[in-house]
Formats: C-alpha cells, sequence, structure tokens
C-alpha cells in the first residue's frame, strides 16, 4: 500500500506541469486594449496594429483563449491589470525598474530611441547655433582675426597720426578711427571715410586688403562648415541639449521616468496629439517620445501641421508586452514564442506596413 500511495504522488508529480499547462490553454485570459497607434489601433469595429498582430500570432502558437476589454485610456488599463482585473495587455510597455516591480514582463520585441519634435525656427534651433558658435575653434579663429585687425589698426594710426590728423585723431581716439578703418577694409565695404596720406600707410593698406582678404574667408568658411555640418536640427546629442528649452512627453512614459531621474523640468501630456498642440501653441518647445511612434504619427497628421522630427541616440527604450504579476506561467510560455516572432523576417515586414523603423 505504501508503494502504491508513492507511485500514485510521483506519477501525479511529472504529470502536474502538464495539467496546469491544459488547464492555462482552456482558461479565458481578460486582454486590456486600448488605442494607441501604430501599436494598438482599436474602435468600436476592429482592431489592428503592430502588437494585435504579434498578440494574434502568439494565441494561436500557443492556443490561448482571450477576450479584449476595451479601455478608454492607457492609465486607466494599467491601473486595472495591477489590481488583477485583467490578465494581459496588449499595448506595449517601455521597461523600466518600476513596472518590472509591479507586473510581470515578457521579453523585449521591439527597441526603439527618443525622437525630438520640435517646430521648425523654435527656440531649440537658436540654441544648437550658439552653442556651435561658441565652440573652441570658431573662438580661436575670432581671436587670430581680431588680433590682426587690432595689429593693423595700431600700425595705421602709428602711420597717419601726423600726417592725416584729421582722419586719424591723437590718443585713443586714433586708435579707434584705425581699428574702424581695419574692419571696413577686411570687409570689402570701404566708406572711404578713412583714407591713408602717407606712403607707408597706403602700401599697408593694400597689404591689409590682400590679407584681410584671405584671413576673413578663413574665418567665415569656419562658421560655415560648424553650421553646416551640424545642420543643426540634428544636433541633439545628450539631455544637456535640451535643458534649456521647454520640454513635453507622454505622462507615465518611459521618458516621463527618465527626466525625472535627471531632474528636468517637464510637462506631462496623455496623448501625442495632446503635446503636438501644446507646440503649435509654443507652451513647449520639444516633444520627446519614442521616434517609431512619434514618425507614424506626425506621417497621418490631418492638421498638416509643420514638424521637424529628429531621432537621436539618447536612451534606447525596449518595448515590452505585459501580464498580471501573478500571472508567472503566462509569461514563460509566451516568452519563447515572441523570441521566434521577432527573430522571423515576417517582423520586419509587419513593421514596414505601419512605416516603424527599427
Amino acid at each position: 500500500m505504501k508503494r502504491f500511495i508513492l507511485s500514485f504522488l510521483l506519477v501525479m508529480y511529472m504529470i502536474a506541469p502538464l495539467l496546469s499547462s491544459t488547464n492555462s490553454e482552456t482558461q479565458e485570459i481578460r486582454v486590456g486594449i486600448t488605442h494607441g497607434p501604430p501599436f494598438v489601433i482599436s474602435d468600436s469595429v476592429s482592431k489592428k496594429g503592430i502588437c494585435v498582430e504579434l498578440w494574434h500570432q502568439i494565441a494561436d502558437s500557443l492556443n490561448i483563449t482571450y477576450k479584449y476589454i476595451d479601455f478608454a485610456d492607457y492609465p486607466s488599463m494599467m491601473q486595472a491589470l495591477l489590481d488583477g482585473t485583467i490578465d494581459f495587455v496588449v499595448n506595449p510597455l517601455s521597461l523600466t525598474d518600476k513596472r518590472l516591480k509591479n507586473y510581470r514582463l515578457t521579453i523585449p520585441f521591439y527597441t526603439s530611441n527618443m525622437g525630438v519634435v520640435t517646430k521648425p525656427s523654435t527656440r531649440i534651433a537658436i540654441f544648437v547655433a550658439i552653442k556651435h558658435l561658441m565652440n573652441w575653434p570658431t573662438i580661436k579663429a575670432a581671436l587670430v582675426l581680431l588680433s590682426f585687425v587690432f595689429v593693423f589698426a595700431l600700425l595705421m594710426w602709428l602711420f597717419e597720426r601726423r600726417a592725416n590728423q584729421g582722419q586719424f585723431r591723437k590718443g585713443f581716439r586714433g586708435i579707434f578711427d584705425g581699428i574702424w578703418w581695419a574692419f571696413v577694409t577686411m570687409s570689402t565695404v570701404g566708406y572711404g571715410d578713412k583714407v591713408p596720406m602717407s606712403r607707408a600707410g597706403r602700401i599697408l593698406t593694400v597689404f591689409w586688403m590682400l590679407y584681410a582678404v584671405a584671413l576673413f574667408s578663413v574665418f567665415t568658411a569656419e562658421i560655415s562648415s560648424e553650421l553646416t555640418i551640424t545642420k543643426l536640427q540634428s544636433d541633439i546629442k545628450n539631455l544637456d541639449d535640451l535643458r534649456k528649452i521647454k520640454i513635453g512627453t507622454m505622462e507615465r512614459s518611459g521618458y516621463a521616468s527618465m527626466l525625472h531621474v535627471n531632474k528636468m523640468k517637464y510637462t506631462v501630456f496623455q496623448t501625442v496629439s495632446d503635446g503636438f498642440s501644446a507646440l503649435d501653441d509654443k507652451r513647449i518647445d520639444a516633444f520627446i517620445y519614442d521616434a517609431g511612434v512619434l514618425d507614424y504619427i506626425i506621417s497621418r497628421d490631418k492638421l498638416g501641421r509643420e514638424l521637424t522630427l529628429k531621432r537621436t541616440h539618447i536612451q534606447e527604450q525596449y518595448f515590452c508586452l505585459a501580464a498580471n504579476k501573478e500571472n508567472v506561467e503566462l509569461v514563460n510560455r509566451i516568452n519563447p514564442v515572441l523570441l521566434n516572432i521577432t527573430e522571423d523576417m515576417k517582423w520586419e515586414r509587419t513593421l514596414e506596413i505601419y512605416s516603424i523603423k527599427k
């Protein structure tokens, strides 16, 4: 009898995972969903989008029975997942420490960088321009130019201060007259109000005109090179480039967490469209969020707004799907299937259909 009981317990132990798996397959999963293009495009008629297609493939592969539960917004859906009212959400979550603690996350299925949306001619372009004009190569070129201006101005004043006192006065005022002459001659404007009378002054003028053309060309080329290479609009390389402008981002997003951790001032919005409206009203200078999502929404903007998207490499975001904290077994079953789907070439085509770049 004792041997029979031990044998029975051993058999039950071996088939328990199979029974658990079968039970989870037949149990109906409550899946939360809310409109959030391009990952979820949901209305009363149909549900589509990158994550919807991804979930359908996962559910078909694992024979998961499920029903969608619609939510009006993202925060209420995530609260329902936290409370256990639903088991799973189709909308993606960016990977953060807080979400790891509150939910059971799948492996990442999509990686994106931060996008920055601005209006043409906003303060961000002015800030970047000033920043690049204040770098050391440009400052060094300006100092060299000013040094030559001062030297030639002083020489001209020394040559002309006796023979031409009407145009090159005595003392410091005469030196300023020389500086004015040097700048006017260098810029090839030539007002004619400062004309050398002495032979030495005229020889110096000829030499300065030839030398100044080359010197001024080098200085102009230095500035043009800085502005052309950086192209201004693509120069957001780190968070410090955003500290002096008014920033907006999505509420409860990974980027909001990033800005909070870095102690930056920002405004949150419930939708991307609200953020774009704030740009129109000049309440913010830049709106930051996932570059792929921003690209998709801008390309389909029905209001025809002039918006510029800059893709940066500041912060990578890893997008996951999420289950209730208790659904460990469900997520463990989903992960291998999710990995196979995203490694297949068909996944690349799915992203292309929705105009999303990896």
